[in-house]
Order: structure tokens, then C-alpha cells, then sequence
């Protein structure tokens, strides 16, 4: 099914205040139709990063970040091409590069007519699995720059053994998550390819990352997920899931969230604690938590 990315709506600045912390966001007005008809939405943060957010098949995003002191831009994932090369091109935005962040073909499967429609692109990706046309293999640890943005690489296997995530810091002091298919609002990805133990580390690994940094992975599994935690924990997650549905019936998209906000309730972070895993009956056991919190997670409808 393939995405039309039709005109920007009229945007609004919204605040979000969970706790001390508050995200500004540029979010639609208008309430959205079918998924694969949803316009790009630009989304700018109180520091000026900037990440157009283009929907794509029934429930994915490719992510278009700009680098605001350069004009340079990098696409991430664009596993269906054609709504996203629309989107550049109607807003001339100067592309730079590609990020995939696993081999999955909702994630790759638009690299080369990247490559095609745009001479000279740079494609980053995952150098533990086959990227198609990929000309910087990348894996823990390694940087590289955005223009005038540093972007680290995280590698964060479990679901599926190459998985990285890329992490940018912006000179204006912002930090964005391209988490991909291993933090999700609200979830985490399954573990097709790994285990609890490589997921617990992933989340913990995550959690080290400032509290403000805007999280954009790359589906819209909210609802779902919280409709799940909710079942689970109805006091810490019954009201976000009740919000949460309030917004996707407005078409809102649910993205992007702050680390902080995903350790208020997000279960999947916080398996290593008491009270997680005493509602998974794991006390004292994070990764038994971790295993039990997703084998329920994958049952649930």
C-alpha cells in the first residue's frame, strides 16, 4: 500500500507536561483519515531540531531530519519510498543522507531508489547485517556528523542481531533517538532475533541517555501498547492509556515521546524494579521480568 504524502496540514505548537518535564511538539490540527493518506508532520523542539515525520505502509515512519545551522538533511528508514521522495522533493529539502537502522524490509526497502533519485546519497546502516546500497557500514560506537550535529551509533541487538539505534546530538543542545524497532512508546520490539537479557541491557542502555532526548521510533504502536500496559498495571498506565487514545482519535500522532516520559510507564524500562516485577511475579529477576513482561505483551490482543 503506498503512502500519499498530499499536502501539509495547518500546524499547531502543542506542550505536553509529564512531571518536570514539558515537550513542545508542531502537531496537526485536523483530524487524519486512513493511515496511508496522513500528510508529513514537522515536528521543531524548544532547541530547533527539526524531524518531518512521514507515515508510510498501514503503520511506520520514515523520519526526515534536518540539521537546522546547515540546512543538511538524513532520511531514516524509508521503507516505502515514493510518499517520502514527494515529501523532499515538494519541500526542498537538501538530502545528505540515509540511516537504516536494520535489515527488515519495512526499513530498507526504499534504500536504492534513494540511492537512484538522489546522485551521491550516503547510506549509514546496521554493518552487521546486508544493507542494500550501503556505503558506510556503522556499528557500536561509531560517529559521524549531520552538518554541524554529531550522530552516535548504539548497537542494540535482540531484535534482530544487527539492530543499531543512532542517537544526534544537535549544537544547540538537543539529543533525538532513531530507536527503530527496539524502544517504542509505550513497548519494545519483539525479540526475533535475541533475548530478554539483550533487551534489559538495550533498556538500560537507553535510560543513560539525557532525560529530555526525544524518542522517535520507528511505528505507531501506541495505542496497543498502552491498551496492553493498562491491563497490567491500571494505576501507573490507565490514564496515559486513556490519553493516548484520545489523540489517535484525533489522528495525532503519538510521537515523538522523552526518555523521561517512557520511564514513568513504559513497563519494558523498568523491569529491574521492584514493583514491575512483582506484577510479572519475577521478584529479584530482571530478565525473567523482562522475558515474562513480553511473552504476555505477544498473547495480548
Amino acid at each position: 500500500m503506498r503512502t500519499g504524502a498530499g499536502r501539509l496540514l495547518r500546524l499547531f505548537a502543542t506542550t505536553t507536561t509529564m512531571a518536570s518535564s514539558s515537550v513542545s511538539a508542531w502537531r496537526e490540527t485536523a483530524s487524519a483519515t486512513a493511515w496511508n493518506t496522513q500528510p508529513a508532520v514537522r515536528f521543531t523542539s524548544p532547541k530547533a531540531a527539526e524531524v518531518i515525520v512521514q507515515p508510510m505502509f498501514t503503520d511506520n515512519f520514515a523520519y526526515i531530519v534536518i540539521d537546522k545551522e546547515t540546512g543538511d538533511a538524513a532520511v531514516v528508514d524509508p521503507g516505502d519510498p515514493l510518499p517520502v521522495i514527494e515529501t523532499i522533493k515538494r519541500m526542498d529539502i537538501q538530502l545528505k543522507q540515509l540511516w537504516t537502522t536494520h535489515k527488515h524490509g519495512d526499513h530498507v526497502g526504499g534504500n536504492e531508489a534513494f540511492v537512484s533519485a538522489f546522485p551521491g546519497l550516503q547510506v549509514f546502516g546496521t554493518k552487521y547485517e546486508a544493507v542494500p546500497c550501503l556505503t558506510h557500514g556503522v556499528g557500536e560506537g561509531d560517529e559521524f556528523k549531520l552538518g554541524s550535529s554529531e550522530v552516535k551509533v548504539m548497537h542494540v541487538p535482540c531484535h534482530t542481531t544487527g539492530h543499531v539505534a543512532f542517537v544526534m546530538s544537535t549544537t544547540e543542545g538537543s539529543t533525538l533517538l532513531f530507536a527503530g524497532d527496539t524502544l517504542f512508546v509505550g513497548g519494545c520490539g519483539r525479540f526475533f532475533e535475541g533475548t530478554g537479557a539483550q533487551m534489559l541491557t538495550n533498556m538500560q542502555r537507553l535510560k543513560s541517555l539525557p532525560l529530555d532526548t526525544f524518542v522517535f521510533p520507528a511505528h505507531e504502536y501506541t495505542e496497543g501498547n498502552y491498551k496492553f500496559l493498562a491491563s497490567v498495571d491500571a494505576d501507573r498506565c490507565g490514564a496515559k492509556y486513556e490519553q493516548i487514545k484520545m489523540m489517535r482519535s484525533q489522528g495525532l500522532f503519538t510521537v515523538p515521546s522523552t526518555i523521561e516520559q517512557e520511564l514513568q510507564t513504559n513497563l519494558f524500562m523498568l523491569t529491574d524494579t521492584s514493583e514491575v516485577q512483582a506484577l510479572m511475579q519475577c521478584d529479584g529477576n530482571a530478565e525473567a521480568t523482562m522475558n515474562t513482561l513480553r511473552e504476555q505483551k505477544n498473547n495480548s490482543r
